[in-house]
């Protein structure tokens, strides 16, 4: 990672029982925690993706990311992240991590049950999450990563990712419920 470069670590808090979640994000460069943004999202709603680009274009570290980290695809329930679009408006790239093995067939089927339920439309989720067929699942660290960085590269931030992904969790959760517990 070339000097000046940051990273950007993403969780959202706890599911309660409102609509929104709180939305983490831990900057920073190495070992070096630079900085935390929040922001909010609609439980099973539509505005990750949105709610990301803003709160990333609003901070002061937003010409310094280059690398945005999360913790699976899908936040504050089933509010998908179209990463495709945050790397495309932000000009950074992406890695997904999650401790078991992505089951895109559970998501699809969660969302049809979700639709049937709500009504509302999951095509656009569905499509988001059918664009991550083109990239691979690496088996790593006992995670599996889903990035468009070369394995090379990706290999040099991982522990980095891991370790802010795993603060933002806590943050998140320490806010949201007054402790935090638990693991990623």
């Amino acid at each position: 990672m070339k000097q000046g470069s940051r990273i950007i670590s993403i969780a959202g808090g706890p599911i309660r029982s409102g609509k929104f979640a709180l939305l983490v994000g831990i900057v920073g460069e190495k070992n070096t925690i630079e900085g935390v943004l929040s922001s909010k999202i609609r439980v099973n709603g539509s505005d990750s993706t949105h709610k990301i680009i803003k709160m990333i274009s609003a901070s002061r570290f937003k010409d310094e990311i280059k690398i945005i980290s999360l913790n699976g695809i899908a936040m504050a329930g089933l509010n998908v992240v179209d990463l495709v679009k945050v790397k495309e408006e932000l000009h950074i790239h992406f890695l997904v991590m999650t401790r078991k093995r992505p089951r895109p067939n559970e998501i699809a089927n969660a969302l049809k049950a979700f639709s049937s339920k709500s009504g509302d439309d999951v095509k656009p989720k569905m499509d988001r999450i059918t664009e991550f067929g083109e990239y691979e699942f690496y088996g790593d660290k006992n995670i599996y990563v889903l990035s468009d960085l070369p394995k090379q590269s990706y290999k040099q931030v991982l522990d980095f990712c891991i370790e802010f992904q795993r603060i933002a969790h806590l943050v998140a959760r320490g806010i949201s419920e007054g402790e935090s517990k638990g693991k990623i």
